[in-house]
């Protein structure tokens, strides 16, 4: 069974070897991280590294618009070693004072991505209004990723296009109500993730591959079809967000 991870962060710790991930996206957070990887299209000889540039909500300076210019001079000399803008968002828990520069610097993102016909992994808490206002007019294809069981907020970014990213925290929640959630979807709405090395959830112990095989089974379950087709399915949409490129 081949595992495609959505979202992980490779620029401090190694990424585990396994033989069932063979495809990560390895998402940035800011300006140096964009640089790291830029230089490095492959970070492990064992799997596939896509990487993904951007600027996070967490981490905007004041001054940001230097950061965006660099950013997306970055972009433009990187040329086919880049692959996505992310992880960029919203995120209104941390700091409430800079909501205009978030959304500013995530809308330039955003049309940065549509310039460069790049997907994007965005990440979103406490901001679903203001994230779908940026997200609706500029139809830019991508993933919203660790999505909450938010039906509402998610039948809205899926008329968008866009993806949703799972990962292990949401098996946390009410079984019953969980797969509910993911029957009112296609599956090919989904993507997993284990947004490596954030994660300690269930004993996966930050292992990539047992996060994801465990969101694997729980949607094998839901849809009562077999681990492998929804691993199968999985990986070819996350695949396919990166056809552009």
């Amino acid at each position: 069974m081949l595992l495609f991870d959505s979202h992980a962060h490779l620029d401090s710790i190694s990424y585990p070897k396994s033989v069932d991930i063979s495809n990560v996206i390895a998402v940035a957070v800011d300006l140096k991280t964009s640089l790291y990887f830029s230089y490095y299209s492959s970070l492990n000889q064992h799997l596939k590294v896509y990487p993904f540039v951007g600027l996070h909500p967490w981490f905007i300076e004041r001054n940001f618009e230097s950061d965006l210019n660099s950013l997306r001079q970055l972009i433009i000399e990187s040329g086919v070693s880049i692959y996505g803008i992310g992880e960029i968002g919203l995120d209104y828990s941390r700091n409430a004072n800079n909501k205009i520069d978030q959304q500013a610097c995530f809308e330039a993102q955003v049309a940065m991505a549509v310039e460069f016909s790049l997907p994007v992994s965005v990440h979103c808490v406490k901001a679903f209004n203001d994230l779908y206002s940026i997200l609706r007019p500029s139809r830019v294809k991508g993933v919203i990723h660790s999505f909450p069981l938010r039906q509402h907020e998610a039948k809205r970014f899926v008329s968008l296009g866009l993806k949703l990213g799972l990962n292990p925290r949401i098996l946390s929640s009410n079984l019953t109500k969980r797969h509910a959630f993911y029957q009112q979807f296609p599956l090919s709405v989904w993507v997993v993730e284990s947004d490596f090395p954030n994660l300690n959830h269930h004993n996966v112990c930050n292992d990539p591959r047992l996060g994801m095989l465990a969101l694997i089974k729980d949607l094998a379950l839901a849809y009562r079809i077999s681990d492998e087709e929804v691993a199968v399915q999985i990986y070819n949409t996350t695949q396919q967000l990166l056809m552009s490129h």
